[in-house]
């Protein structure tokens, strides 16, 4: 009998543990979602998109012309052999924007997938116009490979 008391009085004070926890864990997910909230809905569009782009590790370049020189300078600057097998540049068609060229530079990882998920520094480029070596490379291609 002492036994089943005491088994009793373990069991309720097991529950009441396991309730006050789930609760405690209720409140702690309901204020961090509430404090979630409250920063989005005080934050302007721009930065989250600003933040977005810091994580996927996204820059974007608007100028007036972009040169070859300049997208191997930038691909030089973030290469990693030991992660990179290469880098390609590409001219995005139809766009729809003020600029008449978007430019996309990316890494490609050792099985030559491009590498876009954040894990390395992509570009973005708007401009208005490419320099004679890089409309030469692209020679009616809408890629170029560096190596």
């Amino acid at each position: 009998m002492k036994n089943k008391l005491l088994e009793n009085i373990l069991r309720e004070a097991i529950e009441t543990a396991t309730i006050k926890a789930g609760e405690t864990a209720k409140d702690i997910f309901n204020k961090l979602q509430s404090d979630i909230k409250n920063k989005i809905e005080n934050t302007s569009t721009d930065d989250i998109l600003s933040f977005i782009k810091l994580a996927w590790n996204l820059e974007e370049i608007k100028t007036e012309e972009l040169s070859l020189e300049k997208c191997i300078s930038l691909v030089k600057k973030e290469f990693n052999q030991k992660l990179h097998s290469s880098a390609c540049i590409l001219n995005k068609k139809d766009i729809d924007s003020k600029y008449k060229f978007e430019i996309h530079i990316c890494f490609l990882d050792k099985n030559n997938e491009p590498m876009l998920k954040g894990n390395a520094k992509h570009w973005i480029i708007y401009t208005n116009a490419l320099d004679k070596d890089l409309l030469n490379q692209f020679a009616g291609k809408d890629m170029i490979l560096l190596k």
